[in-house]
């Protein structure tokens, strides 16, 4: 029989300038622990067989761009790159080395282009005048420590015109027109800056196609809690996982209350709720939560009812006796489920992205009584049309209150979404060990349990989260300090790049 928790061997997250390894079936290994019965997939849809996805191959081509440029000044110098630009408005001028880069205002004043030499592979630059004033990098205008802008919006002029512009060293100075002369600006923008700040149509679809999630279809990653104890690059290994493929197991935690703290805090702080800081989900004669009895749990998304709901979960498994029945963990990835929606039910898509549910947790028998209600569509997009963000709460959604014309629509979308959750190919279904740790993704992965009963014995985990965009930073901060090259997917946090 076959795990559906699955660990990656040679995934080698340090690359940075090699091909991005190749993962197949001799390449994973299912865990076991000893004594135990690994557990096939009760997924009809899954294949016993299914291996987790190539790694991408792309690469993010600007850190690449900026080192092949400054390459370049290295071999050729400052004064054969340098491209130097000044000359009235309304007239375009070109002035550069015939081994450099030239700069090239617009006829208008309102543009400026930054082209490289034909040796180059880098596309030529084209910014914004307007644009480039409100990204000054002067120290009137920027402070240097700390990033922040000094200036107000509105001390600026709605609309620019660049004067001259110039390159010296690794940033270009630049002369804006205000409309007046108090209004004239020196200033300068690191070139470094630009190349990861370019916002061409070319770019913006690439950025869409990178950051777009892979998913993993029969099969949950996992890891070690040395690993991403041991080196950042064992800690990315996680990373990785939770970004590209929404959850990841933790195996070989130690058992003891608190440690799903210590690991959560590998990424960063806990995020308090109204659960508190950490949950315990044990079975309870008056629960306050479903979670906390023995009944099954369908798919849902945890605290919906939050405007920024928590980003990642936590659930490591203290105890779970052998005599205990049932009790299986699921996952599936709404986000692969939504974007089906959209190419199979495009009608059925529009509504869900158009008409608000309501999602609510109104509990005033507890200690802290609770009363939040939240209104919105279950599905968001961004302007090119991709899934950003997905809601899904069932159990706690409130009575849907909308125009009478959106409630069959609603109710005909609402139950086609929630059928093809049940049938995705990309469920997951295992039965955690004692010392493993699920996390996932909970703005993407929807989870659920299945009924048990105890039988005597007794299921204990122990939960906690951490904020999604807490965890973005720090996929960021720790794939540059080892130097990976892997893609950041988008998080479903309802940003629109």
């Amino acid at each position: 029989m076959t795990s559906q928790i699955t660990r990656l061997e040679d995934d080698d997250v340090t690359r940075s300038s090699e091909a991005e390894p190749e993962l197949n079936q001799t390449k994973l290994r299912c865990l076991q622990v000893p004594g135990t019965p690994q557990y096939e997939s009760k997924n009809p849809n899954s294949s016993r067989d299914a291996v987790l996805p190539e790694y991408p191959t792309g690469k993010n081509l600007c850190p690449l761009r900026v080192t092949h440029f400054m390459k370049h000044r290295q071999i050729h110098g400052d004064k054969k790159v340098a491209g130097i630009c000044q000359e009235k408005l309304g007239t375009a001028v070109t002035s550069a080395s015939s081994s450099g880069c030239r700069l090239q205002l617009g006829q208008d004043g309102k543009s400026m282009t930054l082209t490289f030499n034909e040796e180059s592979d880098i596309e030529p630059i084209r910014c914004n005048a307007t644009w480039l004033r409100h990204n000054c990098h002067c120290p009137s205008c920027k402070q240097t420590h700390s990033g922040q802008k000094l200036f107000e919006p509105h001390e600026l002029q709605a609309s620019y015109k660049l004067k001259s512009a110039e390159l010296r060293g690794e940033e270009l100075v630049l002369r804006w027109h205000g409309g007046k002369a108090e209004e004239d600006h020196e200033g300068s923008v690191p070139l470094q800056f630009l190349m990861h700040s370019l916002y061409s149509d070319a770019k913006i679809q690439k950025m869409a196609e990178d950051r777009t999630p892979l998913t993993v279809k029969g099969r949950c990653p996992s890891v070690t809690f040395e690993e991403i104890s041991e080196s950042d690059e064992g800690l990315f290994k996680w990373l990785h996982c939770l970004n590209e493929y929404g959850m990841c197991v933790v195996r070989e935690v130690p058992t003891r209350e608190g440690m799903v703290k210590e690991a959560a805090e590998k990424i960063w702080s806990i995020q308090q709720t109204i659960y508190g800081e950490l949950f315990d989900v044990v079975s309870t004669p008056k629960p306050i939560n479903v979670a906390y009895s023995d009944a099954k749990l369908g798919f849902h998304m945890d605290l919906a009812y939050y405007e920024s709901p928590p980003g990642l979960q936590f659930l490591h498994c203290l105890k779970f006796d052998d005599c205990v029945e049932g009790g299986d963990s699921l996952l599936v990835d709404a986000w692969h489920v939504a974007e089906q929606l959209k190419t199979s039910h495009p009608e059925h898509f529009e509504t869900l992205a158009r008409v608000p549910a309501t999602l609510q947790k109104i509990h005033f028998d507890r200690e802290k009584p609770v009363y939040m209600k939240y209104q919105r569509p279950h599905i968001a997009c961004n302007p090119r049309g991709d899934v950003i963000a997905v809601h899904w709460a069932p159990s706690f959604e409130g009575p849907l209150c909308v125009p009478e014309e959106d409630i069959e629509p609603y109710y005909a979308a609402y139950h086609k979404f929630a059928e093809m959750i049940e049938l995705s190919e990309t469920k997951v279904q295992f039965r955690l060990e004692e010392g493993d740790l699920l996390s996932f993704n909970n703005r993407r992965m929807l989870h659920a349990r299945d009924a048990f009963v105890l039988n005597g014995g007794m299921r204990h985990l122990q939960g906690c989260y951490v904020n999604i965009d807490e965890f973005q930073s720090r996929v960021e901060v720790i794939k540059r300090r080892i130097g990976s090259e892997k893609l950041t997917r988008r998080v479903m946090n309802a940003c629109w790049s």
